[in-house]
């Protein structure tokens, strides 16, 4: 899953749509029992104005 998702919180080049269904997927597979993805997540929010990336990582969020 690592190619689809954010790097360095600049894009990572690839889609945003792709790199927003990944941080999706991620929180959904890490749900109730990932606090370290939840600090992930929440440092892609920190670090984009991309924003289908930021309603991607809210939205799993706010399942958490």
């Amino acid at each position: 899953m690592a190619p689809y998702l954010p790097q360095g919180g600049t894009g990572g080049g690839g889609s945003p749509y792709s790199e927003g269904g990944a941080l999706y997927a991620l929180g959904l597979i890490h749900a109730n029992h990932g606090e370290g993805i939840k600090q992930f997540l929440r440092d892609s929010l920190r670090s984009t104005t991309v924003e289908v990336l930021i309603n991607k990582a809210y939205d799993v969020l706010l399942v958490e």
